[in-house]
C-alpha cells in the first residue's frame, strides 16, 4: 500500500462547501475614524452598530461615536502614531470580540486629502484631512482584506464627500463572501504583502536572533517611524516562519467550522502552533496608550511606531 504524501496529510484545505454557512459572519464592522483638532482621534461611522438596541447617530457629536470600554484604544490603532507623515498608509491590529468569542482582526487603510477639495469643508480648520477606513473581521487575512480595502478607501476619498458612506456598506457586504471561502488555510493567501525577502536582507543573522526570542517566548517589538505598515508587515513576516501562527485566530474564532478545527488538530499533532498564538501575545500593532503591556505581559510579539516602547 502506497504511503500518503506528507503535504496531502497536513495541508489539504477543507472543501469549500463545508464553510459556506450563512451563519458565519466574517466581517463584523466597517468603520471610519478621523482626527478632530479639539478631540483628537474619533469614531465617525460604524456599520453595523455593536448594539442591536442602539444606532449610530446621523448627526455626529464632536467627540465622535462612543466606543465600548473593550475598544477604548481603537481610535489610536486605526490612526496610529506617524500615520500623518504619509499620504496613504495602512496597519493591522487585534481587538477582543465584544461577545467574548476570541479576537477580531483589524485592517486600517489611511489616506489624506486637501480640505479645499471636500464638499462641506467649512468646519475644517486644517489644510488637509486624514481619515481611516477600518474593517474588523473574524479571520486574520490581513493582506487579502487590505488589498480590497485600499481600493475602497481610495474610491471613498475620490467622492470628495465623507458623508456619503454607501460605498463602505456595499464593500463590507461584498467582502464577507470572499472571506467565507477557506483560503486562509493556504500559505500563499496568508503571505500576501509580507516582505519576507526584505526582512532577510535587512536583518540577516539578526533575524535568527528574533526567531529564537519568539520561540523562547520573550518580548519582541518591531519599531518603524514610517510607514506604519513596515512595522506590522515585519512582525507578520516573522510569525509566518512558524506553521500555524498566522491562521491560529481562525481556529479560536466562533465562526470556525468543523473543517477548520480538523486542520488545527493536524497541526497539534506536530506541536503546532506555538502557545504564543493562544495566549493573546501577538499584537500586530500596539499604541502608546497600551504601554502597560510592557509591565504586565511577560511574553509578546508586537509592532509600534512610538519610540517610548
Amino acid at each position: 500500500m502506497d504511503e500518503p504524501e506528507f503535504d496531502d496529510v497536513l495541508f489539504t484545505p477543507p472543501p469549500i462547501q463545508e464553510h459556506l454557512d450563512s451563519s458565519n459572519v466574517m466581517v463584523e464592522h466597517v468603520m471610519v475614524f478621523g482626527f478632530h483638532h479639539s478631540f483628537g482621534n474619533r469614531l465617525e461611522f460604524a456599520h453595523p452598530h455593536w448594539s442591536a438596541d442602539e444606532k449610530a447617530p446621523d448627526d455626529l457629536a464632536k467627540s465622535g461615536i462612543a466606543l465600548p470600554d473593550a475598544w477604548a484604544h481603537l481610535p489610536f490603532l486605526a490612526l496610529p502614531d506617524g500615520a500623518h507623515l504619509a499620504e496613504d498608509d495602512y496597519c493591522y491590529f487585534n481587538v477582543p470580540a465584544l461577545d467574548g468569542a476570541g479576537t477580531l482582526f483589524g485592517v486600517s487603510c489611511m489616506r489624506q486629502i486637501s480640505a479645499s477639495k471636500l464638499v462641506g469643508s467649512a468646519e475644517i480648520t486644517r489644510s488637509s484631512v486624514q481619515k481611516a477606513v477600518v474593517v474588523l473581521s473574524r479571520v486574520p487575512m490581513y493582506g487579502k482584506i487590505r488589498e480590497r480595502l485600499a481600493e475602497v478607501t481610495k474610491a471613498y476619498f475620490e467622492q470628495m464627500d465623507f458623508d456619503n458612506r454607501d460605498i463602505l456598506i456595499k464593500a463590507a457586504e461584498a467582502l464577507g463572501p470572499v472571506l467565507s471561502v477557506p483560503l486562509y488555510l493556504n500559505d500563499p493567501v496568508l503571505h500576501i504583502g509580507l516582505p519576507l525577502r526584505t526582512l532577510v536582507v535587512k536583518l540577516r543573522r539578526q533575524l535568527l536572533v528574533l526567531f529564537k526570542a519568539m520561540l523562547l517566548e520573550l518580548r519582541v517589538v518591531f519599531y518603524a517611524v514610517r510607514p506604519v505598515a513596515d512595522s506590522c508587515n515585519s512582525l507578520l513576516a516573522l510569525l509566518s516562519l512558524v506553521p500555524g501562527l498566522l491562521n491560529q485566530g481562525v481556529v479560536t474564532s466562533v465562526a470556525a467550522p468543523a473543517a477548520i478545527q480538523d486542520h488545527a488538530q493536524r497541526l497539534r499533532e506536530f506541536a503546532l502552533p506555538l502557545p504564543l498564538a493562544a495566549d493573546d501575545a501577538i499584537k500586530p500593532y500596539l499604541s502608546v496608550l497600551q504601554y502597560d503591556v510592557l509591565k504586565t505581559d511577560a511574553t509578546f510579539v508586537a509592532a509600534t511606531t512610538n519610540a517610548l516602547f
